[in-house]
């Protein structure tokens, strides 16, 4: 298997806190014998969802793309899905879904599929920064592109979702899930380690230090924290 994307780790320790079962770069051939992938595929069997999850990135290693007010005036765009979709955007994996159900790459049959699968959620995770007042209207637009290109989706159009968010929403939402649930022992997982290692340094019971040594640390790490990272 092809070595995952530190993103691509992200996504997956994210739905694996969730509790879901996942499976990063998920290969598959194509009807014309070439070889694709999913990114990330999430299943939660008791919940029965099923996440497809694409991470994508382009430019420079401090570029973000904004999707605001402002983009859809100045480039005479409908929506999200209107913005970025087509064979090399950053929605082109839609087209690579209905490879799921079709070629049974998942489960073993459509009736498994259905039996396994009440919901499906569309997950991009992506530089993109879309303004509040936009994101529901932007995930809305891409239910709405994939609907239009699985004409064979074997669930009810209700069963699909789509998301829209960052690699940074994603390690901050981990980081919260950690400090509420700390965890004793180690996840075995980079990014949840990680993560838990920023999580005992930043909120620390030191031992053996006398009263106020927890404070004291934490104040001190806080600022070393936000000291590297250009923010203090």
């Amino acid at each position: 298997m092809t070595e995952a994307m530190t993103v691509e780790l992200i996504i997956d320790a994210y739905w694996t806190m969730k509790g879901f079962w996942t499976r990063p770069r998920f290969s598959f051939q194509t009807e014309k014998g070439g070889w694709s992938d999913f990114d990330v595929i999430a299943h939660h069997p008791n919940r029965r969802i099923l996440v497809v999850s694409e991470s994508k990135a382009r430019g420079h290693a401090t570029d973000i793309f904004a999707f605001t007010p402002y983009t859809m005036k100045k480039y005479h765009c409908s929506s999200f899905a209107d913005w970025e979709s087509g064979p090399k955007n950053y929605l082109s994996f839609i087209s690579n879904v209905p490879h799921i159900w079709e070629d049974n790459l998942i489960f073993e049959s459509r009736k498994e599929f259905k039996n396994s699968v009440s919901k499906l959620i569309l997950q991009l995770v992506s530089n993109y920064m879309i303004t509040p007042e936009l994101l529901s209207k932007g995930e809305e637009s891409v239910r709405a592109l994939f609907l239009r290109e699985a004409s064979s989706f074997p669930l009810n159009k209700s069963a699909i979702r789509a998301n829209l968010t960052t690699p940074f929403d994603l390690f901050c939402e981990i980081q919260s899930m950690i400090i509420k649930e700390p965890q004793g022992r180690r996840y075995g997982n980079p990014i949840l380690d990680l993560a838990r290692e920023l999580n005992r340094f930043l909120h620390p019971k030191v031992h053996y230090g006398g009263r106020g040594a927890s404070e004291s640390a934490k104040k001190e790490n806080h600022g070393r924290f936000l000291k590297v990272l250009g923010i203090n």
